[in-house]
């Protein structure tokens, strides 16, 4: 699985010869992609509107943190290649929510990221 290779603001980045650069470490492959899953709005992807979570029935709504956890692990886990995600939540207080979501991938190696 190759991905693009996006930088802190989630752009692009180019490689040495100015094409768009791919990932060559497979951990941040798992990374970033899970990451993207635990970021896209169900219906954003255009041709899978399937894919994603609801945050249309998540924000500014009163939901117990049960359904937003079982939500991005859900998410972390349709990643092909992610065996075992679990989301912990770090803070939630009035609007804000911080946490992470810890997957093992296919090779046994844990990593997590952060929302």
């Amino acid at each position: 699985m190759k991905s693009f290779l996006l930088d802190n603001n989630w752009d692009l980045q180019l490689d040495g010869l100015g094409d768009i650069a791919v990932t060559q470490n497979v951990h941040y492959e798992y990374a970033q992609s899970v990451a993207n899953a635990i970021r896209t709005y169900l219906g954003e992807v255009y041709f899978q509107t399937n894919v994603g979570v609801p945050y249309q029935n998540i924000l500014g709504k009163q939901v117990p943190l049960s359904f937003l956890i079982s939500q991005l692990e859900q998410a972390a886990l349709s990643v092909l290649g992610v065996a075992s995600a679990k989301c912990i939540i770090d803070k939630a207080n009035n609007r804000e929510i911080e946490g992470r979501v810890i997957f093992i991938d296919e090779k046994g190696a844990e990593n997590s990221v952060f929302f």
